[in-house]
């Protein structure tokens, strides 16, 4: 096309550079998904064998996510598949994994009130613990002003934490607000050696 074609019609123009883009997301979406069929997860890395373009389009949705740049089309077809919006690196503990030493530390002190600063075993168990409520909270906050309500499985925008894993949580007996200063009503105390949390050490 011409410059001069260019100026005279720059709707078509716009037209043809947006479908030109949607057409190369819906092929890296493809290859992501040949990617997981292959194995079993998105976690691409950003030096990829399977496609040397695909670990940096992977980074860039995360990226258009953060800045709320996703489109919901977009983000619910990466939904589908298993899309993980947070970088895993070799620190990263699954929610899963999570859950169980949570059950255990429940099994052992009757309550899921994981102090902040905690020894052992429960060492980094305390911050996720945190850090599920302030992701509840924040959920809260989203939803409220959007007036929407989570689905199953979906995240929502500015948290991370999903519908499912709030069941999860709440099935344990999880409790999204906790008292300064003490464990809360209807905990009653067990000889656990761990201080309750929201207690000055």
């Amino acid at each position: 096309m011409t410059r001069l074609a260019v100026l005279q019609n720059p709707t078509s123009v716009r037209r043809r550079t947006s479908q030109k883009r949607t057409e190369q997301w819906n092929n890296m979406y493809s290859l992501l998904k040949a990617y997981k069929e292959l194995y079993g997860h998105c976690l691409v890395p950003n030096r990829c064998e399977f496609n040397k373009k695909l670990g940096i389009w992977v980074s860039t949705q995360r990226k258009d996510m953060k800045k709320l740049k996703m489109q919901p089309e977009r983000e619910e077809l990466l939904r589908l598949i298993g899309f993980s919006w947070e970088t895993v690196d070799p620190r990263h503990v699954a929610f899963s994994e999570r859950i169980q030493l949570l059950t255990k530390f429940k099994e052992e002190n009757g309550h899921c009130k994981v102090p902040t600063k905690c020894e052992g075993t429960y060492k980094k168990l305390g911050v996720w613990v945190d850090r599920q409520r302030q992701q509840y909270k924040n959920l809260k906050a989203t939803t409220e002003e959007a007036g929407i309500k989570a689905e199953p499985g979906k995240k929502i925008r500015v948290t991370s934490i999903t519908a499912d894993e709030i069941r999860c949580l709440e099935e344990l007996g999880f409790e999204w607000e906790v008292a300064r200063g003490g464990r809360g009503p209807n905990t009653g105390p067990r000889n656990s050696g761990h201080t309750a949390e929201g207690e000055i050490e």
